[in-house]
């Protein structure tokens, strides 16, 4: 059951590595979907919002950061790189940066949330 929700996810996330989690990080399918859970429910995103949208530029690097790790932890190297440079901005004090980007960030996360969830 696991093994085929993790292959459907798969083929709707073809970026998602999630083999090399379960390898390096979760030890086993079962594990992995309960991280992925996790991870689609977790606030990390909806704090990134609130932060950006508060101009809460200390806690919008602590969420960044946290979907960073987070995304790793499952697979999703592609946002965990998003997640990083949004973190480096707020650290070079770049908002022209975050400004540009991040709705962009947040439609893909969501957009892979979305998707996961099909799957779960």
């Amino acid at each position: 059951m696991y093994d085929m929700k993790i292959a459907q996810i798969k083929a709707a996330l073809p970026s998602i590595e999630a083999e090399k989690s379960i390898q390096e990080y979760t030890g086993t399918s079962e594990f992995y979907i309960e991280l992925l859970t996790d991870w689609c429910n977790a606030p990390h995103l909806n704090n990134l919002c609130k932060a950006y949208e508060a101009k809460d530029y200390s806690t919008y690097r602590l969420s960044a950061h946290s979907l960073k790790g987070t995304s790793r932890t499952i697979g999703l190297y592609d946002i965990g790189n998003l997640c990083e440079a949004l973190q480096l901005a707020v650290d070079n004090d770049d908002m022209a940066y975050i400004e540009s980007e991040h709705k962009k960030t947040v439609s893909i996360i969501q957009k892979t949330i979305d998707t996961v969830k099909k799957y779960l």
